[in-house]
């Protein structure tokens, strides 16, 4: 078993050996199919792989159910081709979102379907031992319906800071006093899967990479703005991770060094300006303590400035000036064009993303060289799809151990929960 957040040492399978040859073309196989299908002559030509050498990598797909024939592919002459698709009704992942104001719990197939969505708003009050007995209870109902599948493990997100390689939530900002929470752990003890903790914006930038915007972009920047704001890089197809698998705290750049002080302990930082409820506190005049539900405080705010209101208006221009700056630092300093924002800040598209393609547009350095590109997430339950798509990732590259393994610990796992009698 995979211990709780144990870090993948390489994203490639290296060696000559046959086995590793193997696996290697598995792999390769299995991303080409994973990108809404491809027939045996798709694999073939994108992978450089003769139809004979590819035979037995498709069998052996198929034989473990992790891929199915699905239709054939019209064409203009000869036998239609059959295409093979991920078997996301066999091969599946439980995905754990917690966040600052609601838990979920989902399965989620390896092709990114959801197939069973749980949430629960947090009311106040709670406990981190109540939102730990809550995921774990539910899980255990989705295992209790299980049968005939193929469980990969679980993949549990939650806001930065955390310690991803010991699946430890640190000390998030705003996160209700929670710290300290060895999730991977819990999770790992009490259903004897492989568990692993990331930042929930790896989750979002995934699924922005396979279903999004980002589906055929090598390159973009992924800003979450809700209650907090962070961002993730994918760079040459490939989501970045920092040395200590952090996913980028870019709310805690200074965008004003004699600002209000965070609670990060560093002064002006985005966080204070560029999130939801700043916005929406600045446009209807609310308190800095104000608590409240600031999806719907987002809704009014556009609402109100439709009929004309100037605080509204004069929120709107901040976030505009704030965030443009933020994204202005991160397109200098990576030289990428294509910015997506994600999250509760996409019920503003019509009213943001104009000025501030224009804002940035006229600030970065590149400006003759470079023409930047903002879109707003449409991308639903990102998080959740992602964190799938990721522990899929993952098993492709051999860090949840053979399928025979998996297989095993899936099979034990599922006859623990079934129903008595």
């Amino acid at each position: 078993m995979i211990r709780a957040g144990a870090t993948p040492v390489n994203p490639l399978i290296q060696g000559s050996n046959p086995a590793s040859i193997k696996q290697t073309n598995l792999a390769t196989a299995l991303r080409i199919i994973r990108r809404g299908g491809a027939s045996r002559a798709d694999i073939s030509r994108q992978s450089h792989l003769s139809r004979g050498g590819l035979t037995p990598i498709i069998n052996e797909l198929l034989s473990q159910r992790l891929i199915v024939e699905c239709e054939s592919v019209e064409t203009d002459s000869g036998r239609p081709p059959v295409l093979l698709r991920l078997n996301g009704r066999y091969a599946k992942v439980i995905s754990v979102l917690w966040i600052r104001d609601q838990v979920a719990v989902a399965l989620v197939g390896i092709d990114g379907g959801v197939q069973y969505h749980w949430q629960h708003a947090f009311q106040g009050g709670e406990r981190a031992q109540d939102v730990i007995d809550m995921i774990v209870a539910e899980i255990g109902r989705i295992l209790a319906r299980e049968r005939d599948c193929l469980l990969l493990g679980i993949m549990a997100q939650a806001p930065g800071p955390l310690d991803a390689r010991g699946g430890v939530i640190l000390n998030p900002s705003n996160f209700n006093g929670w710290q300290n929470i060895p999730l991977a752990d819990i999770l790992t003890e009490r259903f004897g899967l492989n568990v692993f903790l990331e930042n929930n914006l790896v989750g979002c930038t995934v699924a922005e990479q396979h279903f999004g915007y980002g589906r055929d972009i090598p390159d973009f920047i992924y800003i979450v703005v809700d209650e907090g704001i962070g961002a993730g890089f994918v760079l040459g197809g490939q989501l970045y991770q920092g040395k200590s698998r952090q996913i980028s705290e870019v709310g805690h750049i200074s965008l004003d060094i004699h600002g209000e002080k965070c609670s990060c302990g560093n002064t002006g930082c985005a966080e204070m300006y560029v999130t939801v409820p700043a916005m929406c506190r600045l446009g209807l005049c609310l308190p800095a303590t104000e608590t409240r539900d600031w999806d719907a405080s987002l809704l009014e705010v556009l609402r109100r400035l439709e009929h004309g209101d100037a605080a509204c208006r004069r929120a709107l221009e901040r976030e505009v000036e704030y965030l443009g700056s933020l994204i202005v630092t991160l397109i200098n300093i990576f030289d990428i064009d294509t910015v997506i924002l994600g999250s509760s800040i996409t019920a503003a598209r019509e009213q943001l993303q104009a000025p501030l393609t224009r804002y940035v547009s006229e600030r970065i350095s590149a400006r003759p060289m470079l023409e930047p590109h903002i879109y707003f997430s449409r991308v639903q339950r990102s998080s959740i799809i992602g964190g799938a798509l990721r522990m899929f990732d993952l098993y492709i590259d051999g860090h949840l151990g053979t399928y025979a393994q998996l297989l095993e610990r899936s099979e034990t796992t599922l006859r623990a929960f079934a129903p008595q009698g």
